[in-house]
């Protein structure tokens, strides 16, 4: 049985596929298990990986089409059979002792569920965008304020997963950000202040896809307040939902969603009848402004919404 196990899933991204699976490859912890889940790769990324685990009985080849991030990265961890476990996507890579310093952390910190640490962001040309992440969270209410952890930049006790879960699989993106959320609420999480990889930040990122992230994230934080937190928690839990509602509506009333911006100034106001006031103001420091706004907002976003609708009715009931 392999002490780590690194689980990458992956899709028709073999010009960095291979430099993922050759940085797994040169670790200096030895004792890993890579399993690569294919969501339906229509390249040669079938050959390649199984021409690796041919010459590496550590390396295992799954396919699944269509399981999504989340699904494959839930996947690996039901087939994982290594103490602790890793996540590598196929566009970023370890640094050699990644493995070596993070088991060497864990095994000398049994009370820890999961250690991360620094990881240089790049873009595709792997030329150097910054270090990340520039603040460590090292605690949920931290956590809420900024999601600071990435995957490969993690090492997590495969036992946490039998006690607060695996990744949903029900969220378009952000699976993660609520992996490490709940898992901060259960266990100590720990940040080791060493260079672990690289994170390719490119314009196929899924991460990048902001209205999907933020959709994710609201819905993260709607799930949150339905627990029992703190005090303090639920404070930063309804400050941070209401931003992100609030950002969706705003970015949808700008690009014309009109039905969207109502669905989200609506979701923003319940949160809290005050929205106005827990929203950051680059501008309009008027009082009564703030607190109106998202009411009108709302109002506008549904009337034209409304109208919208009915237009395309008239229009396909005249066809008719």
């Amino acid at each position: 049985m392999a002490k780590v196990s690194v689980i990458m899933p992956t899709r028709n991204r073999l010009e960095f596929l291979k430099e993922a699976i050759a940085s797994v490859l040169s670790q200096t912890f030895r004792d890993w298990e890579l399993i690569v889940i294919d969501d339906g790769s229509t390249d040669n990324t079938r050959a390649i990986v199984e021409a690796y685990a041919r010459n590496d009985f550590r390396i295992r080849y799954v396919y699944r089409p269509k399981g999504g991030l989340s699904g494959l990265r839930a996947l690996g961890v039901l087939l994982a059979q290594g103490t602790f476990v890793t996540f590598l996507d196929d566009d970023d890579a370890f640094y050699p002792e990644k493995l070596e310093r993070q088991v060497e952390f864990l095994e000398k910190r049994s009370d820890v569920g999961l250690v991360y640490s620094y990881l240089d962001m790049v873009d595709e040309h792997k030329n150097f965008q910054r270090i990340w992440p520039t603040r460590p969270a090292l605690s949920f209410i931290e956590l809420v304020r900024e999601c600071t952890i990435q995957p490969n930049a993690a090492l997590v006790r495969r036992e946490v997963f039998a006690k607060i879960g695996s990744f949903r699989t029900d969220l378009k993106s952000c699976d993660d950000y609520d992996l490490w959320l709940r898992i901060s609420r259960v266990f100590p999480i720990a940040f080791l202040p060493e260079w672990v990889g690289l994170y390719r930040w490119h314009a196929s990122n899924l991460s990048l896809d902001w209205k999907r992230r933020c959709a994710s994230h609201v819905q993260i934080f709607k799930d949150l307040l339905k627990q029992k937190l703190s005090k303090e928690e639920r404070s930063e839990v309804v400050r941070r939902a209401l931003e992100v509602t609030y950002w969706r509506a705003d970015d949808a009333l700008t690009s014309g969603e009109y039905p969207k911006a109502a669905y989200y100034f609506f979701m923003a106001i319940r949160l809290s009848p005050f929205v106005g006031n827990w929203v950051g103001w680059s501008r309009f420091s008027n009082q009564a402004y703030r607190l109106l706004k998202p009411y009108f907002a709302f109002a506008f976003c549904g009337l034209m919404g409304m109208l919208s609708y009915l237009k395309g009715a008239k229009s396909v009931y005249a066809k008719g």
